[in-house]
């Protein structure tokens, strides 16, 4: 068996060859691993963003339909003046928050689909839910704001 030192010069390796291959995968190596490293860190950063947008969007509504759902069950069952004037200011609160953060929402949702310009989600949101949420403010305060303010 010969001996891995024969075997080099055999090669015509040299320390000095040896050891700027040895630099050179070092350094490719470290480039390498940085940029995956990277672009993963970038992908999970998008990934959460996207996220956070359909998760806003889906807490703004399901907080708004429970908390319409809350004043409709104190008028039902004619509940005491306070407990209703509590649920119809948590109520306003969240038509309030849904007015103020809806847009932010809308152009993430936007960034997620990948359109700079209104997308096909958007017309659905504005066409479909929008007038669905308007009808039950419009029942909501029809219905509230004459026995709150009374």
């Amino acid at each position: 068996m010969a001996s891995p030192l024969r075997l080099l010069r055999e090669a015509g390796l040299t320390r000095y060859n040896l050891i700027v291959f040895a630099m050179f995968t070092a350094v490719l190596n470290g480039l390498v691993t940085a940029s995956v490293g990277a672009w993963l860190g970038q992908t999970y950063a998008n990934f959460l963003s996207r996220r956070e947008a359909v998760q806003g969007l889906s807490d703004l509504v399901y907080e708004r339909r429970a908390r319409a759902g809350l004043v409709v069950s104190s008028l039902r069952r004619s509940a005491d003046l306070d407990e209703l004037r509590h649920r119809k200011r948590a109520y306003d609160d969240v038509f309030v928050e849904w007015n103020k953060r809806i847009q932010a929402n809308i152009l993430r949702v936007r960034d997620l689909v990948g359109q700079r310009s209104a997308s096909s989600f958007e017309a659905v949101l504005q066409d479909g839910l929008v007038p669905v949420l308007t009808e039950m403010d419009r029942s909501c305060f029809r219905n509230s704001d004459p026995v709150v303010m009374a």
